[in-house]
């Protein structure tokens, strides 16, 4: 039987059989059951006995008989006293296994509503109830272990876990928990795996949420309790049909009509093939350089909301070594471009690339900003009166990290950002000549606006002005760059 098998994984018996080895598992149970239901005793042994018989009903000889499968199914198979008498066993197996506070199992799939099919699947949900799951913005006590409901930067029917920090919240990130730019979470992976090493049944396997034996019999899922209904289903508690919700037309034409209600959008089509289109040109540019070609494509990602994937992207650019590395700008001839290429090549090429290949490894472009470009940030970058300017590599990496921060509220991650943008232009990173500095203080300028600081802002957008004015002697890129008054 599927719930024996559950038992050994628990522990709570050695074997499928009393030690005559001839009493089934079921039996032992029933022995072993709370006086509150030692009335149920006889009736479930005539209902265990019934669920015996049918199961050993040969189906084949049903085949070529339509209406006697018909019956069988309507009459016998799901008749209302084999749902309750089912639905009945079941939750007294589970009132049975109750015998710790911290766990609750509760038989759920075909057998929990009342349907045994024959060789069907087992699924049991084992509850946790030693830790509690609260709404993200409510207050977390000390004493238990706390989860935190984010559904707002997951998927559409998903939600994230957060750990609430109190003083179990060291055991349970050591245990489960990840760290991510959300902060730390429940691990999907880490979770299932941890209780997979404690089955006693080594051969068992992940199987979407649920961990299941080898011969997949049993599918068992272990969750947590919420104590709040989420955003989504809300509504569904004080639901009534006089509010019309959802509108009567939705629902006949969904179910009625056996279909979904669909809308259409003529737009979809070239919609997609834009973004398709887009991304082809973006990955294609990521070969032109070592850095330049991935920035953009990481500013792609953030004008989509998905600051994640552009976090990503900057981590493993700001990874790579710069020293063996030159900047493509107007201050060095080609010459000298080309003697420096030539003695990297005889150092370090080791012949599984084309020279081609190998030398934009080692070149770094500058980032070309147009004005009206979709790919620009504009709440964070300056606007001049030129057809485009350039943007140091490093420090756009840095801004796309602090846009993302920003965004996200994540205000220690943001001022590091910011420390990081300073810190590069002092050790001239890849700043190419003059003009390349006076971006970068134009930049911090704008940076310090968006985030109110309008002391800060004015203290760069002064050193920009100076500085561009003692190397240009004009100021006609700058009359569009807002000034600040204290």
């Amino acid at each position: 039987m599927e719930y024996s098998r559950m038992l050994q994984y628990l522990g709570e018996i050695e074997d499928e059989t009393s030690a005559t080895n001839s009493v089934p598992v079921l039996e032992v149970i029933l022995n072993k059951m709370p006086k509150k239901f030692i009335d149920l005793h006889d009736v479930l042994r005539r209902i265990f006995g019934a669920i015996q018989e049918s199961q050993t009903i040969d189906l084949t000889q049903f085949y070529c008989h339509s209406v006697d499968i018909y019956r069988f199914l309507y009459t016998i198979f799901g008749s209302i006293y084999r749902v309750k008498a089912t639905r009945t066993l079941y939750k007294v197996l589970d009132d049975c296994t109750k015998i710790s506070s911290v766990y609750t199992n509760i038989s759920s799939g075909g057998q929990g509503e009342g349907l045994n099919i024959p060789n069907g699947d087992y699924d049991l949900m084992t509850i946790l109830e030693q830790i509690q799951v609260k709404p993200d913005c409510y207050d977390i006590e000390e004493d238990r272990p706390i989860l935190l409901f984010d559904n707002q930067h997951s998927y559409p029917g998903f939600a994230h876990l957060k750990i609430g920090q109190n003083r179990f919240s060291e055991e349970l990130f050591t245990s489960w928990g990840e760290n991510t730019f959300y902060g730390p979470l429940i691990s999907n992976s880490r979770f299932k795996n941890y209780f997979v090493a404690r089955y006693r049944d080594h051969d068992c396997k992940i199987h979407g949420p649920c961990i299941s034996d080898s011969p997949g019999t049993v599918d068992h899922l272990f969750c947590f309790r919420a104590l709040f209904w989420p955003d989504v289903a809300k509504s569904w508690v004080i639901r009534n049909r006089s509010s019309m919700w959802p509108p009567t037309d939705v629902i006949l034409n969904s179910v009625f009509s056996h279909r979904l209600q669909t809308e259409s959008c003529k737009k979809n089509k070239r919609m997609y093939l834009s973004t398709r289109q887009c991304m082809a040109h973006l990955l294609i540019g990521t070969n032109v350089d070592a850095i330049a070609g991935w920035l953009l494509l990481a500013a792609y990602f953030y004008e989509k909301g998905k600051p994640l994937y552009v976090l990503k992207i900057v981590d493993v650019i700001l990874a790579k070594s710069k020293e063996d590395k030159m900047l493509i700008a107007d201050g060095y001839h080609e010459d000298v471009m080309v003697t420096y290429l030539e003695q990297v090549a005889s150092t370090n090429w080791n012949y599984k690339l084309s020279f081609l290949n190998f030398m934009k490894m080692h070149c770094v472009d500058m980032i070309y900003v147009i004005p009206g470009s979709t790919l620009n940030s504009e709440e964070l970058l300056p606007k001049f009166d030129l057809n485009f300017y350039m943007i140091p590599p490093v420090i756009y990496a840095h801004v796309l990290r602090f846009v993302c921060y920003n965004v996200n509220d994540k205000i220690s991650l943001r001022g590091k950002a910011i420390c990081d943008i300073i810190k590069q232009c002092r050790e001239n990173c890849f700043l190419g000549d003059w003009k390349g500095r006076a971006i970068t203080y134009a930049i911090l300028a704008k940076i310090y606006e968006a985030m109110h600081d309008d002391k800060s802002a004015y203290y760069w957008n002064s050193h920009f002005c100076r500085y561009w004015r003692k190397n240009d002697g004009s100021i006609y890129a700058i009359k569009f760059f807002p000034t600040f008054e204290l």
